[in-house]
């Protein structure tokens, strides 16, 4: 294994997927106003469009629905009109002079909304959170032993 340890790619944000599994799948955004994602360490593009060096597939945290006998992410039709709507009346009433964003702003709205996406967990198991995290051929290889993902299975585990 190479040393990773002074890679530009880790700036320390990537804990949360230790010990991750993770499951190579075609990219499907989570909603429709959703259009792509990027690789978690190095920014690559997942879309579903064939523009450029878009991917279209990769290794994500999150199976395919139903491949694990459980829904991993929610329906979130409901969610993108709430999101539009946010959207619209922040850029109709932008704030004339906003305070500064603190380190303690972020993590206490980071908080509050990986808090709001938790989805009911199977009991024995964690919640599972709505975000899929998407990582590209080249990061897994480079980091797959430095933050030991284990690959899921397809095969629905009741």
């Amino acid at each position: 294994m190479a040393d990773v340890m002074g890679d530009w790619r880790l700036f320390g944000q990537h804990e949360h997927l230790r010990g991750a599994t993770l499951w190579w799948r075609a990219y499907t955004p989570p909603s429709e106003v959703w259009t792509h994602d990027q690789c978690e360490f190095c920014w690559a593009t997942f879309a579903r469009g064939t523009a450029g060096d878009t991917l279209r597939e990769g290794f994500a945290t999150a199976a395919e629905r139903g491949a694990t006998g459980r829904s991993e992410v929610r329906d979130s039709a409901e969610d993108d009109e709430y999101i539009t709507g946010v959207f619209a009346a922040v850029q109709a009433n932008p704030a004339p002079n906003p305070p500064p964003v603190t380190e303690e702003d972020v993590a206490a709205l980071e908080a509050t909304v990986l808090a709001a996406i938790a989805l009911p967990a199977t009991p024995g198991e964690p919640p599972v959170q709505e975000r899929v995290h998407w990582i590209c051929l080249h990061c897994f290889e480079d980091f797959k032993d430095v933050f030991a993902w284990r690959m899921g299975s397809a095969t629905a585990t009741t």
